[in-house]
């Protein structure tokens, strides 16, 4: 009887325990908007939470069972804070991002998809205020690739440059170079042949006119 009684109190520890594990956070989009962003562990989708609006579900890239740290940024420089799940690969501590921007109309948020670039998805996001810019950058085979982006408007991002350092892209550029070098040699050698041309024209004119002096 007395562990009978016990089994509701350890339901009721077990199911505060699995609610302590999902991962919270609340911060201010803006001074009128509070959210709770909520995951649980091993869910491929994050559920937000405010005040007087029916609880939104956003699906995520990466896998639910990642680890992942809640971070929060005007991501989009339009004065209204977006947020973003990251998670870290141990291996070469580069992190994986999942960017949802806010949308003030309706109050509402969507995944920020990367624009096509060198890299896949977002990693290693870092923005410039300045010059209203998001720079993405992603390691493979140990060398860093990048794309730069630039905010034309709201919900709009420009593709400015890439930087791809992948292998391939290296010996692609290896074999570019050693063309471009035997291009400038064919070229130098041609030129070379052409002035030596030049230089027996002007020999056997002198030669000609010389011969032609004697007959006189």
């Amino acid at each position: 009887m007395r562990l009978l009684k016990k089994i509701p109190l350890l339901l009721a520890a077990l199911l505060c325990t699995i609610t302590l594990s999902a991962q919270t956070k609340k911060y201010r989009v803006d001074a009128l908007t509070e959210v709770q962003v909520q995951h649980r562990p091993g869910a491929g989708t994050i559920q937000v939470v405010q005040m007087g609006q029916e609880p939104i579900e956003l699906d995520l890239t990466q896998p639910g069972t990642n680890t992942f740290q809640i971070k929060t940024a005007d991501y989009n420089f339009d004065g209204f804070k977006d947020f973003a799940f990251v998670s870290t690969d141990p291996a070469t501590g580069s992190q994986a991002y999942d960017i949802f921007l806010f949308y003030p109309e309706d109050r509402s948020f969507e995944s920020l998809e990367a624009p096509p670039g060198v890299c896949e998805g977002w990693n290693n996001v870092r923005l410039s205020i300045a010059d209203k810019t998001l720079k993405n950058t992603c390691k493979t085979g140990g060398k860093t690739s990048s794309d730069l982006f630039k905010w034309t408007s709201q919900f709009s991002l420009e593709h400015l440059k890439s930087t791809d350092n992948t292998q391939e892209a290296q010996q692609e550029r290896t074999a570019q170079k050693a063309e471009l070098k035997a291009d400038k040699q064919e070229e130098k050698a041609e030129q070379k042949q052409q002035q030596q041309d030049r230089r027996q024209d002007r020999r056997e004119r002198q030669k000609e006119q010389h011969t032609e002096d004697d007959e006189d």
